[in-house]
């Protein structure tokens, strides 16, 4: 029930995180609030690092308090308490920070509206090729498989929020469920690799230097 829970927690965060992405960039151009700030002796990759910044804070903060305040709530109504709620959380923190440098991203080159749709879009299917790779887990369909496995490379969200579900669930979990456990939409086998992890923060490392590249040959 938790991991469900977390599951609305975390889309709420990609929803809102990859639409106020999108207005940083497009929108402050569209606008001709960018010319105002460019106009100083400033780089434009220094701009779009600070607002970045300034989102990846709000995200993570948001992530925090509610993610505090959903454990709370189960915590309260069934009494259980998560084995690892602070990695957990970290995850989808880091979730929402990997979609919000997409839109970002998307923001360089089209409308403000047109790139948290295309993010939104993304995440959801990169999460429905995950559910498809763990079927494919289960049925021990290599083909199958190898969807959630790409899509999870080429981008991380689906990755962290299994990690997350890890963390969250019971560990017995583990040993009430037969195989078909890998294909569970809702329940994580296992854990986040550091291989991974570290995965992750090179893509959205070069995902934020292609913005970067973008803004900065981008016509205002």
């Amino acid at each position: 029930m938790l991991n469900l829970v977390m599951f609305g927690l975390s889309l709420i965060a990609a929803l809102g995180t990859a639409f106020l992405a999108g207005p940083t960039m497009s929108g402050e151009t569209e606008s001709g609030i960018a010319l105002a700030v460019l106009a100083r002796p400033v780089r434009r990759s220094a701009v779009l690092l600070g607002k970045w910044l300034g989102l990846v804070v709000f995200g993570s903060g948001f992530v925090a308090v509610a993610g505090l305040a959903q454990l709370l709530i189960v915590w309260t109504t069934t009494g259980y308490w998560p084995p690892h709620p602070v990695t957990g959380l970290a995850l989808l923190a880091g979730q929402a920070a990997a979609l919000l440098t997409l839109g970002l991203l998307l923001s360089t080159a089209v409308s403000s509206m047109a790139s948290g749709i295309v993010a939104v879009g993304l995440f959801g299917a990169t999460w429905i090729a995950g559910v498809v790779g763990g079927v494919g887990q289960a049925l021990d369909n290599d083909s199958v498989a190898r969807v959630g496995t790409v899509s999870r490379m080429l981008l991380p969200t689906d990755g962290l929020w299994r990690g997350a579900m890890n963390s969250f669930q019971d560990p017995t979990l583990l040993t009430q469920f037969s195989e078909a456990f890998k294909g569970h939409p809702f329940l994580s086998a296992t854990g986040l690799t550091p291989t991974y992890a570290g995965w992750a923060a090179v893509w959205v490392s070069l995902v934020l230097a292609l913005a970067a590249v973008a803004f900065q040959r981008r016509d205002l």
